[in-house]
C-alpha cells in the first residue's frame, strides 16, 4: 500500500512543496521505552495508510537503537514517562496538528483525515474507534482472518498477530492496513480521551498547556481532558477512523516493575481535583517568607495580607498555593502551600486555576500591545480582567 500513487505523491510533495506540506501537516508523536517489536509495525502502518501530510517523531526512552524507515525523526530521551515524552515531542515539533500515539497500534487506511476534520470542526481532542474499545465505547464485532479483536485478546509473535492463548495460524499484520470493519461511523462526545491515538491542534495545546508529567503513568489523559472541558472544548470519538490497538504492552511491563504505579497516579489525581484551586502570585520580596515565618518575624504588609487571605480560603476548603520568594521555606505552612516563583510558569501550564490573585503589577502580565513589536507576552490572555495598561481585557488561559 505504501507504493500507491497517493502515497508516492505525498512523499514527493514533502520534498517539492515543503512549505505547503508543513502548513498542513500533523506531527505524530510516538513515545517508546520497552523493546516489544510493536513500534516498527506501528510506523509501517502509518506510512502505508496515511495520504495527507504528516511527520513521525519517535521519542526513544530506551537504550536500544531502533531501525526505522527513512524520514522518521528519533529523539533520544532519558526514561521519560508518557506525558513528559509527549511534551518533549510537542516542543520539538512545529506542524499545526499533533497526534499522540502509543507504540503498539496499527492504523488503517485513511485513518488521519477524519480525526483532523473533527479538530477543524471545533473539537479539542479526537480519537478513532479502537479494537480496545470493544464493550466500552462501542459494541462492534471486530475480526480479521479468524482472529477476534478486543481488549487484551491478541498478541504479536514475529510478524503475525494471534488470538491470545490460541496456537492456530496467526494473521499477517499487513492485513490490518486495509481492514474496514462494519460500524455506524458515529461522531460522539467522550467524557475524556484516552491518549492512545489522539489528534489535536497546536492551537489547542497552546491554550490548554502541557500534559502533567507528575502523574508518572496514567491519569494524564483524564487530567488533560478535564482542563480542555473547563475551557469549553470537547473530546470526541470519530468512528469514520478506526485502528487496531494491542493495548497494555507498556503498562503490563510497568505493572511488573512498579506494582503500585496506578495507586500513585490516582492519589495525585484526587489531590489535584478534590478541592477548588486558589493561586496567589506574590511577586518579589526582600527576603524569603511563608506564613509561619511572618508570624515570628513579620515583613511587608502585602505578604501578611496574602498569607492571611490564603489561610482564610484554606479554612473553607480551597487548596491554596502562594508563589513567592520562599527559598528554604517551600512546602506547607498553616495549611497553605508555598512554592518559589520560578515554579510558577511550569505549574500554570498544567493546571486550571479557579481563583487567581496577583499582589503586584508584573510586566509578565501586560497585554501584547504593551510589548515591543515581535515580542509575545509570556502568558495567554482570554478571560475578563483588565490589563495594567487598560488596552485590553485579559487573564491567563488556564484560569
Amino acid at each position: 500500500m505504501r507504493f500507491r500513487q497517493k502515497n508516492i505523491a505525498l512523499k514527493l510533495a514533502k520534498i517539492l512543496a515543503a512549505d505547503d506540506y508543513a502548513a498542513k501537516a500533523c506531527d505524530l508523536i510516538i513515545p517508546t521505552i520497552y523493546i516489544t517489536g510493536h513500534l516498527r509495525i506501528t510506523v509501517e502502518s502509518i506510512i502505508a495508510c496515511t495520504q495527507i501530510p504528516y511527520n513521525i517523531l519517535v521519542i526513544n526512552n530506551s537504550d536500544h537503537k531502533h531501525h526505522l524507515p527513512d524520514g522518521v525523526t528519533v529523539i533520544k530521551a532519558n526514561k521519560l514517562n508518557y506525558a513528559a515524552s509527549l511534551n518533549l515531542g510537542i516542543a520539538q515539533s512545529k506542524s499545526p496538528y499533533i497526534g499522540m500515539l502509543n507504540d503498539d497500534l496499527i492504523v488503517t487506511d485513511g485513518w488521519l483525515e477524519p480525526l483532523i476534520a473533527s479538530i477543524q470542526h471545533g473539537a479539542g481532542l479526537s480519537n478513532p474507534m479502537s479494537s480496545c474499545g470493544v464493550g466500552i465505547t462501542h459494541h462492534n464485532h471486530l475480526e480479521v482472518g479468524g482472529v477476534v479483536l478486543g481488549p487484551d485478546r491478541t498478541e504479536l509473535r514475529g510478524d503475525k498477530i494471534f488470538q491470545r492463548g490460541v496456537e492456530e495460524e496467526g494473521v499477517d499484520y499487513e492485513l490490518f492496513f486495509s481492514y474496514n470493519p462494519q460500524r455506524e461511523k458515529r461522531v460522539f462526545r467522550l467524557e475524556w480521551s484516552a491518549l492512545y491515538c489522539t489528534v489535536t491542534s497546536r492551537a489547542v495545546m497552546e491554550k490548554v498547556g502541557q500534559l502533567d508529567e507528575g502523574f508518572g503513568h496514567g491519569h494524564e489523559d483524564i487530567d488533560l481532558s478535564i482542563r480542555l472541558n473547563k475551557l469549553g472544548l470537547q473530546c470526541v470519538m470519530n468512528e469514520h477512523s478506526s485502528i487496531f490497538h494491542f493495548g497494555g504492552t507498556s503498562t503490563n511491563e510497568k505493572r511488573v516493575r512498579e506494582p503500585d504505579f496506578a495507586i500513585k497516579a490516582e492519589k495525585l489525581f484526587i489531590e489535584k481535583y478534590n478541592r477548588l484551586l486558589m493561586v496567589i502570585h506574590a511577586g518579589l520580596a526582600y527576603e524569603p517568607w511563608n506564613g509561619a515565618s511572618l508570624e515570628k518575624e513579620g515583613i511587608g504588609g502585602s505578604e501578611t495580607a496574602a498569607a492571611k487571605m490564603a489561610e482564610s480560603f484554606s479554612r473553607i476548603g480551597y487548596r491554596v498555593i502562594i508563589f513567592c520568594e520562599c527559598q528554604g521555606l517551600e512546602g506547607m505552612a498553616n495549611n497553605v502551600e508555598y512554592q518559589h516563583l520560578d515554579k510558577f510558569e511550569h505549574f500554570i501550564a498544567r493546571h486550571v486555576i479557579d481563583v487567581f490573585v496577583v499582589l503586584q503589577q508584573v510586566r509578565s502580565f501586560a497585554c501584547n500591545k504593551c510589548l515591543p513589536a515581535g515580542v509575545s507576552g509570556r502568558y495567554r490572555f482570554t478571560l475578563a480582567e483588565v490589563c495594567i495598561c487598560k488596552h485590553v481585557e485579559f487573564s491567563l488561559a488556564n484560569v
